[in-house]
């Protein structure tokens, strides 16, 4: 493979930068949406991608569904062809996303979380943007202005918590020594847990934009120049999750088309959600049953917060794709044969060509595989590390960043993974499983 990680990175950035919230990325129904009087942003920067990589693609239930090797069907047979390609790559679009709950008083209006918010009342990049629609104009998603995130974190008589607030002080203490901030990180954690019922974190938008009830805030901030990229950059900009796992599967599908080998993918735009037991996810299962069938092998490519990888032991970002046998410690989707191929026959051969994995049992959250699983079951992961391994802060859905050695390797081994699976299933020899 000879991949341009200069143009990957780029594409990421700008697909980054796009405003994505959740349920507002993909249409509903193609050609029309009665939301909206054209293409919302992030598809169109995601469609150039598309174009240049020459993928096809359709928009379905607000996923956007990209295939190659099928384009020669009728419109009648289309979807059977596809249904019958045995891999299904899967990735999402939306960012974590907030919706103005009121408008209150000043320029401070509360908000009502769409995703897993930040627990922490120290936001490390408290900008933010705020999108919606305007009907009486023009109809489109757009930038209404900008403005600052503000966590609060209060009984709900409207005091702090006093035992959080000195945990907290303390902690930010610059002489404060390290192993006494993981002792101190353990018991906000802790706190936190213990006062769910007398306390809770409260999110506020601060701006001076004419907003109303029901726009949008999604997270601003970028520390990448473009013109700087070159194949040892950390990409650090908001919206990685889950554009990162967006840039890796087309590309891998790009990739795969040099090979000969058909493929999709399935791109929601609804992975994050409130109540998350319930939204998590919520459209996509519609549209993995119209064009998959339920023996479909089932790769997805999200983010784990390094934070949360205790069992490697280093300070730095992450080079090597990183294969899980299963999400939220069991409770989410993950299937012990898919994860046991990935690990024994894939990640060798890729090795071999200079493509780096690992495999990793060390707690991850749920990407959108708890929505497919019980009509999917045959799930496997290729994920990437949001910031660096083993850090004593999480910096997912907060300062989000990447290698971009790690979209490499994980490109790398989408492909081996999908051509591996594609030759034991089709019995057709391919160049890189040839017998």
């Amino acid at each position: 493979m000879n991949l341009d990680l200069h143009k990957i990175g780029s594409d990421l950035l700008r697909l980054a930068t796009t405003e994505g919230p959740t349920q507002a990325a993909i249409q509903i129904s193609q050609p029309r949406d009665p939301r909206t009087t054209g293409d919302f942003p992030i598809f169109s920067e995601v469609k150039k991608i598309l174009e240049d990589l020459n993928l096809s693609w359709r928009q379905d239930l607000g996923n956007l569904v990209v295939f190659q090797g099928v384009e020669n069907s009728t419109q009648d047979t289309l979807v059977k062809r596809m249904r019958q390609i045995p891999v299904t790559l899967g990735a999402h679009l939306d960012e974590i996303t907030y919706i103005i709950a009121k408008i209150g008083k000043g320029n401070k209006h509360p908000l009502m979380p769409l995703c897993s918010p930040p627990q922490r009342t120290d936001l490390v990049n408290p900008q933010c943007r705020v999108i919606g629609f305007r009907h009486q104009k023009d109809g489109e998603l757009s930038t209404i202005g900008s403005g600052a995130f503000n966590v609060e974190y209060r009984e709900k008589t409207g005091n702090v918590p006093d035992l959080f607030r000195s945990f907290e002080a303390m902690e930010k203490d610059p002489n404060c020594p390290k192993h006494l901030r993981e002792i101190l990180g353990y018991l906000m954690n802790q706190t936190v847990k213990s006062s769910k019922d007398s306390a809770e974190f409260q999110y506020f938008l601060e701006t001076d934009a004419d907003v109303m009830v029901g726009d949008m805030v999604i997270q601003d901030y970028n520390y990448t120049n473009e013109n700087e990229i070159n194949p040892n950059s950390i990409l650090h900009v908001k919206a990685l999750d889950d554009r990162v796992g967006c840039i890796a599967v087309l590309y891998a599908m790009k990739e795969l088309s040099e090979l000969g080998i058909p493929s999709k993918a399935i791109l929601t735009s609804s992975e994050e959600g409130v109540p998350q037991d319930v939204s998590w996810g919520r459209l996509v299962r519609p549209t993995y049953q119209k064009f998959c069938t339920n023996d479909s092998i089932n790769i997805i490519c999200d983010g784990i917060d390094g934070a949360r990888l205790s069992e490697f032991k280093m300070m730095k970002y992450m080079d090597e794709a990183v294969v899980i046998p299963y999400t939220s410690l069991g409770k989410g989707g993950g299937d012990p044969g898919i994860f046991a191929v990935l690990r024994d026959i894939v990640i060798p051969v890729a090795k071999r060509n200079n493509i780096l994995g690992v495999t990793s049992t060390d707690y991850v959250s749920r990407s959108y595989d708890s929505a497919i699983m019980h009509d999917f079951p045959l799930i496997g992961f290729i994920d990437w590390v949001n910031g660096k391994v083993a850090e004593r802060i999480s910096h997912c859905h907060l300062d989000e960043s990447v290698s971009l050695q790690q979209i490499k390797n994980i490109i790398g081994l989408i492909v081996y993974a999908v051509a591996h699976f594609d030759y034991k299933i089709r019995n057709k020899p391919n160049p890189v499983f040839p017998s």
